[in-house]
């Protein structure tokens, strides 16, 4: 029975379970796989002031798992499907508009940079706590070309109970409006 086949086969089966056991039990070797690979592209890793790192390493990483897919890495959005967050005044802007649409999620009409989209955005008032909404925005906020003072949890939390019996997401820009121009103190820019 020992054919040169079988011993071919055997041969193989055993270098297949030494790479498994190799690869499950040292997840260093396969860091830099192409397969395994899930880091940020070195365009999204921008400078961030010592204070604010910390925060912004999770927000980096909250943005990575639940953003890019749409917003893409480089925060350029997908074409006229998803729009940008590089550059805009939805991001850059009214901070507490930022932290609505974040949580309570979008749909229907926006106008971002002259271009209306119609996607739908989920809200993740109940996936991102105070604090990590809070490092996602300030990440969207400092990266790429953006540079818009840091958000705190304080403002986050203030959102989220303006929002807190609220279930559907905004049906477009002009209710998110209406919303935030009735409320007390309006007219004035929500900044952190």
């Amino acid at each position: 029975m020992s054919t040169p086949v079988f011993r071919i086969a055997i041969a193989i089966t055993a270098g297949l379970l030494v790479w498994a056991a190799g690869y499950r039990f040292f997840p260093a070797l396969e860091s830099n796989t192409a397969l395994g690979e899930q880091s940020i592209p070195a365009y999204a890793n921008t400078p961030v002031p010592d204070a604010q790192r910390a925060q912004l390493i999770d927000g980096r990483a909250l943005y990575a798992g639940a953003c890019q897919s749409c917003h893409q890495p480089s925060g350029q959005g997908l074409g006229k499907v998803f729009p940008p967050l590089d550059g805009t005044d939805w991001v850059t802007g009214d901070a507490l508009r930022l932290a609505l649409v974040v949580l309570q999620g979008m749909t229907g009409a926006v106008t971002v940079d002259g271009q209306v989209y119609t996607s739908v955005m989920p809200g993740f008032k109940s996936q991102f706590s105070d604090e990590e909404t809070a490092a996602v925005l300030n990440y969207i906020r400092s990266a790429w070309s953006n540079a818009a003072p840091p958000v705190s949890s304080d403002l986050v939390r203030r959102a989220r109970d303006e929002v807190s019996d609220r279930i559907d997401p905004w049906r477009g820009e002009q209710e998110l409006h209406g919303f935030l121009q009735a409320l007390p103190g309006s007219g004035q820019e929500n900044t952190p």
